[in-house]
């Protein structure tokens, strides 16, 4: 198996957002954030797979069979969606063509089936949930609830925008689920929990 740096990243991320709602000083998190992003550059490249995945994405047409074929396929597959959509369980891409249709690519599979205008839908539900969970955090009743609706909200947030950003190729694929939407029993559960937990902050905020 290969080390999950998408994982990582997605932890860091997270860790960052809780140190900035926590108030740290912006110059200190940006230095940190530089320092991060240095070290993330220079593990991306120093592996022969991430550095494949990183070229793919500037141009899957490079390895249009290997390494580009998830990104060329899910391409295919929302521009074969048009503004409606195919109908629900008509994609053809899910039959063999895209890999990991139920979990890392399911994006595409909403796109294709149900259309532009579900997608878009999708990723409105995503930004009212950051909006939700942003105003629970300032609404919490003490500093814990705060930091944890804020933490929880970053995590779903930040899992969603690097999932929808590799199915539209225009970030590395990470092999990260879509909160909500992809198939996976321990993922559902632990961000159905999450967000459970985030619900009960909201019922006690002031």
């Amino acid at each position: 198996g290969e080390p999950d740096l998408g994982t990582v990243v997605i932890l860091c991320a997270i860790v960052g957002s809780l140190l900035f709602f926590a108030g740290i000083r912006l110059r200190v998190l940006g230095l940190v954030g530089l320092t991060g992003l240095a070290g993330l550059a220079a593990l991306s490249l120093s592996a022969d797979y991430r550095r494949q995945r990183l070229l793919s994405m500037l141009d899957p047409w490079t390895d249009p069979l290997n390494t580009g074929w998830q990104t060329i396929q899910a391409g295919v597959a929302i521009s074969n969606g048009g503004l409606w959509g195919l109908g629900l369980g008509a994609s053809r891409a899910k039959w063999g063509f895209l890999p990991m249709v139920q979990t890392d690519f399911i994006f595409a599979i909403v796109a294709e089936e149900l259309g532009f205008v579900v997608a878009i839908l999708v990723v409105l539900a995503f930004l009212v949930l950051g909006i939700f969970g942003l105003s629970t955090a300032v609404h919490a009743p003490d500093r814990f609830g705060q930091l944890l609706a804020a933490g929880i909200t970053s995590w779903i947030l930040i899992q969603a925008f690097v999932n929808i950003g590799a199915v539209l190729g225009v970030l590395p694929i990470t092999g990260i689920p879509l909160p909500f939407v992809s198939y996976g029993g321990s993922s559902m559960g632990l961000t159905l929990t999450a967000f459970g937990i985030l619900l009960n902050v909201a019922r006690q905020a002031r």
